[in-house]
């Protein structure tokens, strides 16, 4: 019989091994979130979590974070591609199990100083995943002697890069946060973090997405703001900015591969026009997927096309604009609440705004900044990908939202809770 602590146990083993290997390797994802949902049906007595959710408002509001899936479920109803939405349900199950596994699970389970572990775990298999890729990296580069294996795809190996730049940007914010609230001590201990912060930048600005970039200018400005404003530290503030905006821009500009797709998104801006020839650039062509998902969504403005006839409209819109390239790589809206509105219409847009908007309220009133840092990231990310549809994001968004609403306090907390 496993006995209570062990449960415990158990509980904090998996959560950190489940962040480890989130950054990793995606095929062993669900494995893992199985182990977690078996040790959750191992420590029993439903009775019992039933309680904690209906004695805990906080618990009871964990569970709307389900509602967006629930939303995802009826709209399976009305769709014509049945098989393509039951598709879509399964990558999107983390939208569930997340939100009602942590509204009742222990409150052991939910102590600061496991999530202190949880996030360091996530930190370290970032790094893992750097490492593995640049080795890859030079791997071919040895063979074919082809320096565009160190950028963009080829770089990452593991994951899409633009999520990938979103894990490192995040691991980013976790590492200056810890410095700053002094959790990270020792003067080789900090020197080394901040080592890291560095490496980080380099392998976001060689990941080459555009989003993983500004990603990361939006990650230094959060944390200089939150720096000067929030912590009164002015000169704190204004000195990490410089660096790190300084050393951003030298490692920007040192490696032109990922400086020129901004200068080929600046060229296709200035000379975008919807409903031209179809262009090369993938922001030109991401424009114009946008401008189009529109025109689907003010015919279907209420409820929607149907979970699992997204993709239909969109081929179909594709198709007949002679947008080829689109249709034939079955291109999404990628761009979160487009393709939420397409789905389930402007119902829909509104519960998955809620889900970012009402956590971000609650972060700033419980000063958990960490958690907004998460929210705004995700929040921006979700404008160039549609990150509810793979895997990828999907696990990530729904893991790291329900986590940091269930521990309430910032996992950097004096308090080391229990």
């Amino acid at each position: 019989m496993i006995n209570q602590r062990n449960i415990i146990r158990l509980y904090q083993a998996e959560l950190i091994i489940f962040a480890f290997l989130l950054p990793i390797y995606r095929k062993v994802i669900p494995y893992a979130i199985a182990m977690i949902i078996i040790t959750w049906f191992f420590d029993g007595d439903l009775t019992a979590k039933i309680k904690r959710v209906m004695n805990s408002s906080h618990r009871t509001n964990l569970l709307l974070f389900a509602g967006i899936y629930i939303l995802y479920l009826i709209g399976l109803s009305y769709s014509d591609n049945f098989g393509t939405g039951l598709f879509n349900l399964e990558v999107k199950l983390s939208l569930f199990i997340f939100p009602v596994m942590f509204a009742s699970i222990r409150k052991e389970v939910l102590s600061l100083k496991i999530s202190r572990r949880v996030l360091t775990s996530f930190v370290f298999g970032v790094f893992a995943s750097m490492l593995l890729c640049y080795s890859v990296a030079f791997f071919e580069y040895a063979q074919n002697g082809n320096v565009e294996t160190f950028y963009y795809s080829s770089l990452s190996v593991l994951i899409h890069p633009s999520y990938l730049a979103m894990y490192v940007c995040f691991a980013i914010a976790v590492l200056l946060y810890y410095n700053l609230k002094a959790y990270i001590r020792g003067r080789l201990n900090i020197i080394l973090s901040m080592i890291l912060v560095l490496l980080f930048q380099l392998f976001v600005v060689m990941l080459s997405s555009k989003a993983g970039i500004l990603g990361l200018i939006l990650v230094i400005a959060l944390f200089s703001a939150y720096t000067i404003f929030s912590e009164k530290r002015l000169l704190t503030g204004l000195f990490s900015g410089f660096v790190l905006s300084v050393s951003f821009l030298i490692l920007f500009f040192l490696f032109p591969a990922s400086s020129a797709r901004f200068e080929q998104t600046r060229e296709v801006l200035e000379q975008a026009e919807v409903g031209g020839a179809e262009v090369a650039n993938s922001t030109g062509e991401r424009i114009m997927i946008w401008y189009y998902t529109f025109e689907i969504t003010n015919e279907n403005f209420l409820f929607g096309v149907g979970t699992g006839d997204v993709i239909d409209h969109l081929l179909s819109k594709y198709n007949e604009k002679g947008m080829r390239n689109a249709f034939d790589l079955q291109l999404n809206a990628h761009n979160q609440y487009l393709q939420t509105f397409l789905a389930l219409g402007i119902v829909g847009l509104i519960v998955l705004l809620l889900t970012l908007l009402l956590p971000a309220i609650f972060s700033v009133e419980q000063r958990h900044y960490l958690y907004l840092m998460f929210l705004v990231l995700i929040s921006f990310n979700f404008l160039f990908e549609s990150m509810l549809e793979t895997q990828a994001g999907v696990v990530f968004y729904a893991f790291f939202n329900a986590y940091f609403f269930s521990i309430k306090k910032d996992p950097v907390s004096p308090e080391t809770g229990s």
